[in-house]
């Protein structure tokens, strides 16, 4: 019996959470990704699985009412985050004002798992980036307990991961006391994938990895510098996608995502969470222009009206600065809020190598070894650098649009 179409599955978990008979468990197939397996030996057929399953229902989503340009008014909080340190600015204001908070981290053995927690010390965790599929093993129990005790909860996750909560609240009728907040994303690659290529890396290295960050902000979070580092935290690993880091090459060229992200029922217009939240593509390109750069700034999309009345007291107890923008502006230049990210050509190659190697870093570089030259040729002879500069002296003559047409087909 299958839950839901398989190129549907987001792989949420809440299929397992809600069967009667655990006798749910996801198991990784010959493409490294993790899908839910029912032991029909135990199932029962009481269809709980399949009537829950965000995949199978419409989800209430929502017209983005306002938008904002904003960041953490703690000028090293907003450089360590992602974009503008706005997710972690409302981790911060949901703690001090009596909410339990839910977010993801990257755990010792390089997985990326939710936690939920009050206390403000361990909040430091879910900060930054976390470019792979993430487990929701435990929140949907651990928020079912809470909301028993009429505790109130931010979540925040991926559009994927807000609709599976979204379901769980409605289900258990717990709407009014979760504040839901959905980070747009490209889209995740499996664990498996993520957790080879840093066992290649450290092979290759003779070292162990530690700690990983997808976006060290040693470097600046937007030059996107793939790190791993040892116990002392000494950096031996830095490469980004033009330095051929083959996970991160697989994950911004759209090849190595799960198969959902490429048909995603959430990049749409209409949100399903309360607050929205992204990097701010396109921030300028309509009236009132900025003075200020775009760099290390969040695009806050408010949702409901318990998002926009959640975004205000942040506003007003100074966790952040926000300026008002239009509501189309964000459209211009965020592709996730009109449609889901395009295959890559080369995605079905990659996955029949995948198959036949069982190997992430090897498939990657049959199958790209072309692409991975011409980018070392690239980072040799420093064009990425001629070119950035090149584009802030044209920056100050042409239009944005030219420049963008520009960078796509020098790439």
């Amino acid at each position: 019996m299958d839950i839901c179409k398989k190129e549907l599955c987001t792989g949420c978990g809440l299929c397992e959470y809600v069967c009667p008979q655990q006798c749910i468990s996801k198991v990784i197939g010959k493409e490294g990704v993790a899908y839910p397996y029912i032991d029909e030996n135990i199932c029962i057929s009481c269809g709980k699985c399949q009537k829950l399953c965000p995949a199978n229902n419409k989800i209430e989503a929502h017209e983005i009412k306002e938008v904002y340009a904003g960041w953490h008014t703690e000028e090293e909080q907003r450089r360590k985050s992602a974009s503008g340190g706005i997710a972690f600015a409302l981790y911060q204001y949901a703690i001090d004002h009596g909410f339990y908070v839910c977010g993801c981290y990257m755990n010792a053995e390089h997985k990326a798992k939710f936690s939920i927690t009050n206390v403000r010390k361990e909040i430091d965790k879910f900060a930054n980036s976390k470019y792979v599929w993430s487990d929701l093993t435990g929140v949907y129990r651990r928020i079912r307990e809470l909301v028993s005790k009429q505790e109130k909860i931010l979540f925040v996750g991926t559009p994927c991961q807000v609709a599976a909560v979204k379901q769980l609240a409605e289900n258990i009728k717990a709407e009014d006391s979760i504040v839901l907040v959905e980070v747009l994303c490209h889209g995740m690659a499996p664990e498996e994938y993520l957790l080879q290529h840093i066992k290649k890396v450290e092979q290759n290295k003779k070292k162990k990895a530690v700690y990983i960050k997808f976006r060290d902000e040693k470097f600046g979070t937007s030059k996107y510098y793939f790190t791993m580092s040892d116990k002392q935290g000494n950096i031996f690993y830095k490469k980004n996608v033009q330095d051929n880091d083959v996970y991160q090459f697989g994950f911004h060229r759209n090849v190595s995502l799960r198969e959902n992200c490429y048909n995603c029922r959430y990049a749409k217009q209409e949100r399903v969470a309360d607050i929205a939240l992204s990097d701010y593509y396109g921030l300028g390109t309509c009236q009132p222009k900025v003075s200020y750069s775009s760099e290390n700034v969040s695009c806050i999309m408010i949702n409901t009206q318990k998002g926009k009345e959640f975004f205000e007291d942040l506003v007003m107890n100074k966790y952040i600065y926000a300026d008002k923008r239009p509501v189309e502006e964000p459209f211009n230049a965020q592709g996730t809020l009109k449609r889901p990210i395009k295959k890559n050509a080369k995605r079905e190659e990659f996955l029949r190598k995948y198959r036949e190697f069982q190997n992430f870093d090897q498939a990657m570089e049959e199958v790209f070894h072309k692409d991975l030259v011409k980018n070392h040729v690239r980072v040799c002879l420093h064009i990425h650098e001629l070119f950035e500069f090149s584009r802030r002296v044209l920056k100050k003559i042409f239009p944005e649009k030219i420049i963008n047409k520009v960078k796509k087909y020098t790439r």
